[in-house]
């Protein structure tokens, strides 16, 4: 509904048109009522939307509660004072004569007020009993006066407020201090039961001082500015009641008021619903707060607002807006439906967030931004269509135990300079991303479950920052979630103790120079456990990368890899395959059982391989072909062809190792091409074959100790104290080197390595 409809259909406006004539040449009313005028003598059947249709003076049938009533009413006095036992023109001139206790009944029609009403006596103000039916009964202040209340023991039932706007532009009155408003309650306990509120020219409601009023099941409607106002240490309660169809906020609470709002309807506000501001702390409970054309609440100053259970919906921009240093606190909420975003904290607000849900926004279900650091704890984020979370600026908001399920776009987004923690969320199905950082964010993602979202798990681009430790991150079926991580661009990533599994595209994925440090993870059942190209780098160190449908490791295109102390195993292709000018460092790990070699190194850059157990892979053991190769201390046994094979030109160091021939008949412990120079290599324990010897034929290598074995017991020996030496070069406890995503270090012991000494059983691999 649009304003001029709101105000049309107001009952200010049914009300002004009951009384009112206007000259059109002036705009002003041509006739006015009179303090003392009996209104029955002007005013027509009065009909208003908000109060119903009633003659405007029907018969007077006031109940009689004692022996003072007059036996005749005046036809133009219809207050009745039931202590004084005498009726009265106005409700002013009753309130100045009634005495504390007494009851002041109204008889139906509509009191014209030219001064304010004010209440300092603890009486009784409510409507007539007419038959079974309260009397209609309609107050109507000009727009510089209303009704005061300024007394405990008041107690307000069945009465209609109504408030006009000024007849001219600019109000009679130049006192900006004046306390304005159509009720105004101050420092009183007064009950309102069953009343309507409206007004043109000031707040409906009023509350200030130390007040602590009642309004119950009352209405408030068709205001032009602010409905209901809370000021000062006020501490007003409002059960019940509907405020709806205004023009300015329904509901200001400011200063240090603590009202209380409970069980209310909120709807159809124009502006924002509910303003907080100053240093209150409100307390909202059961409401329901709907159609907002600027949204729901907006929470500013240093307030400390506190939201539960109440239902936020359909508001057209943010449900609700954080801003400033406030710090509500906002739990168990519904925030449904909006045009806008669901939750919107800016500024240095923080506050704290609990057990909420934020479904079908329009906008991101929550919104972080500037210098806040706001606590999400236990939320659910479904189905919005800008995202589950968003966080920008230098924000550093903390998600613990959240859900964020099914939303568009990012399950939860990153950017500029926000640091974020991640704590126990569950980030599932979501369209785009699960987690995507941007810009030069920093983000913390801890046991966090990230599982089939439509792109990528977890994404890294530009120059943002990860650390992601305790982490599932996998893919339930090929369509969803194509990558565990993906970094982009000179991103940076530290994974420690992540479980990742079942990507199509890889579990870990780099390109264009991104940097990432991976140690104790999980790389399973992936098409590739970790895929490197564009000059990206990493180090890998305990970790296990295994049963990928492709190849474990692949490194493409001057990618760089250091990895110590893994397990490359069970994949369908190679353990590792590096090429395309890659350079491949492995040292300590253990590469068994691949479909394909164990290591296949096709014109890389260059490889070493140091002191690594290559056993049980399906081809080859190592192969390397057209490559700078450097081999030191490695055991290379049980593999189903060729132990080693160099192919092309070069001049590969070997040293120390020890290499025996694959399973398959016929296979050889070491291949390598004619144009392949091994004079430097020394120190090497190698099965013999025909092609072992012919590769260390020349003088140069036979003057360097190298062993050529011939016995199976001689081989199996030899793999034993090869594999011992393993055991004994490597540390019992690894001092490890860790990045942090801000680029600071920190240097911890790690685990102590263990292994199972595996020897070859008699007939395998000798």
């Amino acid at each position: 509904m649009d304003g001029q409809t709101m105000a049309a259909n107001s009952p200010m406006a049914a009300a002004k048109r009951s009384f009112e004539k206007w000259d059109p040449t002036t705009n002003e009313p041509m006739k006015t009522v009179a303090s003392n005028q009996n209104l029955g003598e002007v005013l027509p059947r009065c009909s208003s939307p908000c109060f119903g249709d009633a003659e405007a003076f029907p018969e007077v049938n006031v109940e009689a509660s004692s022996g003072n009533e007059s036996d005749e009413t005046p036809s133009n006095k219809r207050v009745f004072v039931r202590g004084t036992g005498k009726y009265y023109e106005t409700v002013a001139e009753a309130t100045r004569e009634a005495n504390d206790g007494d009851e002041i009944v109204l008889s139906s029609g509509m009191y014209y007020e030219t001064e304010d009403v004010t209440i300092s006596k603890a009486v009784t103000i409510s409507a007539a009993n007419e038959g079974e039916l309260k009397a209609s009964v309609r107050i109507v202040f000009s727009a510089e006066c209303g009704a005061v209340f300024e007394s405990t023991g008041i107690k307000i039932q069945d009465l209609a407020f109504l408030q006009l706007r000024a007849w001219t532009k600019e109000p009679k009155s130049k006192d900006a201090t004046k306390f304005q408003g159509c009720v105004r309650v101050r420092n009183s306990d007064a009950t309102f039961q069953g009343c309507s509120f409206s007004s043109e020219s000031a707040p409906a409601i009023v509350v200030a001082g130390s007040s602590n009023p009642t309004f119950a099941k009352c209405s408030v409607q068709g205001c032009k500015k602010v409905a209901i106002l809370c000021q000062g240490r006020s501490k007003p309660t409002f059960e019940e009641n509907t405020i709806q169809n205004n023009m300015g906020f329904a509901i200001s609470v400011l200063e240090e008021s603590t009202a209380i709002f409970r069980s209310n309807v909120i709807s159809n506000t124009v502006k924002c619903a509910v303003i907080c501001g100053g240093a209150s702390a409100p307390l909202f409970d059961s409401n329901v707060i709907s159609d907002g054309t600027q949204g729901g609440f907006w929470i500013q100053g240093h307030s400390k607002c506190v939201l539960k259970n109440n239902v936020i919906r359909n508001n057209h921009k943010a449900a609700l807006q954080i801003s400033d240093n406030s710090e509500p606190h906002i739990e168990n909420n519904e925030i449904l439906d909006g045009d806008g975003g669901g939750i919107v904290v800016h500024g240095e607000a923080k506050g704290v967030y609990i057990g909420n849900k934020l479904s079908g926004s329009v906008r991101a279900g929550i919104g972080v931004m500037d210098d806040a650091c706001p606590l999400f704890i236990g939320n659910s984020m479904l189905s919005n269509q800008g995202g589950g979370a968003v966080m920008a600026g230098r924000s550093a908001p903390i998600f613990i135990g959240n859900k964020l399920l099914g939303n568009g776009f990012v399950g939860l987004g990153v950017k500029e300079h926000a640091t974020p923690l991640l704590q126990d969320n569950e980030i599932i199905g979501n369209v785009g991303y699960g987690v995507l950082l941007q810009g030069k964010s920093r983000t913390e993602v801890q046991s966090c479950t990230i599982e089939n979202n439509r792109r990528a798990g977890l994404c890294a681009c530009e120059h943002a920052a990860l650390r992601a430790t305790g982490c599932k991150i996998q893919a339930s079926t090929e369509a969803q979630q194509r990558a565990g991580l993906l970094m982009h661009d000179e991103s940076k990533a530290v994974m420690e103790r992540c479980t990742v599994a079942g990507h199509k595209t890889g579990n870990v994925v780099m390109q264009d120079h991104s940097a990432g440090s991976f140690s104790d993870n999980e790389l399973v059942s992936g098409a590739i456990g970790l895929k490197m190209h564009a000059g990206a780098t990493a180090t890998l160190r305990r970790n296990t990368v295994r049963d990928s449908k492709e190849c474990n490791i692949l490194l493409l295109n001057q990618a760089q890899l250091r990895a110590s102390h893994n397990t490359i195993s069970g994949a369908r292709g190679a353990g590792v395959r590096a090429i395309q000018s890659a350079v491949c460092s492995l040292s300590y790990n253990t590469v068994a059982d691949n479909g394909d070699a164990g290591v296949r190194v096709e014109d890389a850059g260059s490889v070493e391989l140091r002191s690594n157990r290559v056993s049980g892979n399906g081809t080859d053991g190592v192969y390397i072909s057209n490559s700078r190769t450097k081999l030191k201390a490695n055991v290379i046994f049980g593999n189903r062809e060729v132990g080693l094979a160099i192919r092309g030109a070069g001049h590969p160091a070997l040293v120390g190792n020890t290499v025996v021939a694959g399973q398959a008949e016929g296979a050889h412990s070491l291949d390598a091409d004619v144009g392949v120079e091994l004079g430097g290599s020394s120190g090497n324990t190698v099965q013999a074959s025909s092609r072992a010897f012919a590769a260390f034929s020349s003088k140069a290598a036979l003057l360097h100790s190298n062993m050529l074995l011939k016995s199976r017991e001689q081989c199996s020996a030899a793999v034993t104290r090869g594999l011992d030496l393993l055991d004994a070069a490597q540390p019992k406890t690894m001092r490890v080197l860790f990045e942090m995503p801000d680029g600071r270090t920190a240097l911890g012991e790690g685990p102590t390595v263990s292994r199972t000494k595996k020897t070859p059983t008699e007939g395998k691999g000798c």
